[in-house]
């Protein structure tokens, strides 16, 4: 994979970007606008990606592999590896997490919305005083599993896991993590 950044380029300190392999079916999943877009796809077992300036002197290099004990979700069917911490060391797996990206996402505070029971083996209970208008089930792919407009949603057909629970109302939407364990 090769991506010269354009001449005079900058990113402030604590900053991030994105860069992709195919900017429009980044931007039909992911919903944003990626900075720029590679010359061939990543592997999806691991990779070397080397940042380096210029010159050729190496900024920063990670190795990741799509095996444990790094994140295994992020192979290729939506998430991707995202350091968790930038003062951590990415060269280790325990740095990186799963991660999907939503425009406009807020996490749910306990003045926002209840979910209970959770983890639920049949029924997501949710009380809020705030008008929602939809409730999403979303596996880590990204897929939507469950869309309804109802404060009791239905996991008991879902197959155990870790799941996002995304809440909308008529200006934000929330995600809280949930799971499903049957």
């Amino acid at each position: 994979m090769t991506y010269t950044f354009p001449a005079d380029s900058h990113l402030a300190a604590r900053d991030s970007l994105v860069l992709c392999s195919d900017s429009a079916a980044y931007v039909d999943f992911y919903r944003h606008t990626p900075f720029g877009e590679y010359d061939r796809k990543l592997s999806n077992k691991d990779e070397n990606i080397v940042l380096a300036d210029a010159w050729g002197n190496v900024i920063d290099e990670v190795h990741y592999f799509d095996s444990e004990p790094w994140p295994t979700e992020p192979d290729g069917l939506g998430p991707y590896l995202q350091l968790i911490d930038l003062d951590s060391d990415n060269s280790l797996p325990e740095s990186w997490t799963a991660a999907i990206y939503y425009d406009n996402l807020e996490a749910v505070s306990d003045n926002d919305f209840s979910v209970y029971p959770n983890p639920s083996n049949d029924v997501l209970h949710i009380i809020s005083d705030k008008e929602f208008t939809t409730v999403e089930i979303i596996d880590l792919t990204g897929k939507t599993i469950v869309k309804t407009a109802e404060n009791m949603v239905d996991v008991s057909s879902i197959p155990s896991g870790l799941y996002l629970l995304k809440i909308n109302d008529k200006h934000r939407t929330f995600v809280k993590k949930v799971s499903v364990i049957h």
